[in-house]
């Protein structure tokens, strides 16, 4: 469908350079919160941390994004209705909310739902863009 794809314009485009970070983190099917925030200071400082609970985790992410403003791009995530969980999502979330004013997330799904969940536990108004499939004869 291309979801990747724009994101990744988007991501790499000179109207992105106005955040003072840009993180990108693909998310796995039955992700840990742990890891993906791991992921996400990966994605920030180009090495993986060696933290282990998962409030040093918060922290550091916390820290590494205070009053700054920041892109981040959650790409692919594949949470059903029944696999949902608004807790793993606000242990995700919550450091982000000592970013800057103009901060922005971008997800994509296939998942209405998925998207849905994390803009209640986002608490902002969202948007969502749902993607046509392309014909065929304009894929070739």
């Amino acid at each position: 469908m291309g979801k990747t794809t724009l994101l990744q314009h988007i991501y790499e485009d000179e109207m992105a350079e106005e955040f003072d970070l840009k993180i990108w983190v693909c998310v796995s099917n039955n992700y840990d919160v742990k890891k993906f925030i791991a992921d996400m200071l990966e994605s920030l400082k180009k090495e993986r941390p060696r933290l282990e609970t998962l409030e040093a985790f918060q922290d550091s992410l916390r820290i590494e994004i205070m009053s700054k403003k920041f892109l981040l791009v959650m790409d692919d995530i594949w949470e059903d209705d029944e696999k949902q969980d608004k807790s793993k999502w606000e242990k995700v979330l919550v450091p982000l909310a000592y970013g800057s004013f103009g901060s922005r997330i971008l997800v994509t799904t296939r998942m209405g739902s998925a998207a849905m969940m994390i803009a209640t536990v986002i608490k902002e108004k969202s948007e969502v863009f749902r993607l046509e499939g392309l014909e065929k004869v304009q894929c070739l």
